[in-house]
């Protein structure tokens, strides 16, 4: 069965589960939408979403600075006290050799994090003040692409294997950096949540001559 004339293809979205292909909703009236046929969610309703993005990815950005050059980790083993930095772990790492994993947590937990709140914050921008749309397009496809090599959930993790671990051989306490750190876990994901990438899609292709 052909797609009606009266229907534009580029309108249309095809379900993940069934391959139906259904009209994507109007941006002037964002919801839910789900499949017809087997009910899966195709689009989540994202209200707000370039104004809540752009606030969240500024105050993703104000915390950058402080959660990286910040101590995360003050600790006072044996008698030697010392902290511990984001920058400082991954110097640390690289002087023991490993290179390859230094390397990686630099990309992964503090370049592509910050690439993507900076996307975040110049998409949202532009898309607010409808400016150089056709300019869009890459730096959302580069989004798009960087959103599954953000691991700062995997460095929290990591943060907190080490204070489990060490907590025997002397005094760790939560420097000022883990707190902004949390902070900067919590808008990063809450920037991506509220990003409608299905909108400002929609956006950069009406208002582009």
């Amino acid at each position: 069965m052909g797609i009606p004339l009266t229907i534009k293809p580029q309108t249309l979205i095809g379900c993940p589960n069934c391959d139906l292909l259904v009209q994507r909703p109007s941006s002037k009236k964002r919801h839910d939408a789900c499949c017809p046929r087997c009910g899966s969610l195709l689009v989540r309703s994202s209200l707000d979403s370039i104004n809540r993005t752009l606030a969240l990815s500024i105050s993703g950005l104000i915390l950058f600075i402080p959660a990286c050059f910040l101590p995360l980790l003050e600790l006072n083993i044996y008698g030697h006290t010392g902290s511990c930095t984001m920058i400082k772990g991954v110097l640390q790492m690289m002087k023991s050799g490993y290179w390859w994993m230094s390397c990686l947590v630099l990309f992964c937990s503090i370049l592509v994090p910050f690439f993507i709140q900076m996307l975040l914050f110049g998409l949202s921008l532009a898309l607010k003040l409808g400016a150089w749309p056709s300019l869009l397009v890459r730096p959302l496809k580069l989004y798009q692409s960087l959103t599954e090599w953000a691991m700062l959930d995997v460095y929290m993790l990591g943060i907190l294997i080490a204070l489990i671990k060490m907590e025997d051989y002397g005094d760790i306490f939560p420097g000022p950096g883990l707190y902004c750190f949390i902070g900067l876990l919590v808008l990063a994901t809450l920037s991506i949540l509220s990003f409608d990438a299905g909108l400002a899609w929609s956006l950069i292709e009406r208002r582009t001559p």
